[in-house]
């Protein structure tokens, strides 16, 4: 028996030292231990981590382009010097990110496979889906794109 969990990881530039990067399910939801492995502690209190990444997904602003490069890195702990197929796609990330120019975003499918067999470690599989250019919330087709939490501001009424 084996449990697959599918998601992808975004970088994308929205000025010329102004990254985002984020995550989303592509079906269902995955337990963030998985999405970020390096949430495991040793603490016997905090075995458990509460929370899934969903459809919806997660992002936030950054300054640093390797972010998604190094995060990539995490899940494939082996050496460089081992020459698989992660490590092939890691490296075309990494020429990648460093070319992006404003409003492009780079997307990478990341499946997680855990088999039963204890004897099998679980593994990651890390695919460049490939470049695009970066939707504005202006801009976007509601019927296909994934929604955004937004916040809505409602005035209060004088009284």
């Amino acid at each position: 028996m084996t449990i697959t969990y599918d998601f992808i990881a975004f970088s994308g530039r929205i000025a010329e030292n102004k990254w985002t990067i984020g995550m989303k399910a592509i079906q269902g939801e995955v337990p963030l231990d998985i999405v970020i492995p390096n949430l495991h502690t040793s603490d016997t209190e905090d075995e458990d981590i509460i929370g899934v990444l969903t459809k919806e997904g997660i992002s936030r602003e950054s300054n640093d382009v390797m972010e998604l490069y190094r995060y990539l890195r995490q899940l494939n702990p082996k050496s460089n010097k081992v020459f698989g197929y992660n490590e092939v796609a890691i490296r075309n990330i990494h020429t990648h990110l460093n070319s992006l120019r404003i409003d492009q975003e780079l997307q990478v499918q990341i499946t997680y496979t855990e088999r039963k067999e204890s004897y099998i470690a679980a593994s990651y599989n890390i695919k460049l889906l490939g470049t695009s250019q970066i939707q504005h919330a202006d801009s976007q087709d509601p019927a296909t794109d994934i929604p955004e939490q937004t916040e809505v501001t409602i005035p209060e009424e004088d009284t």
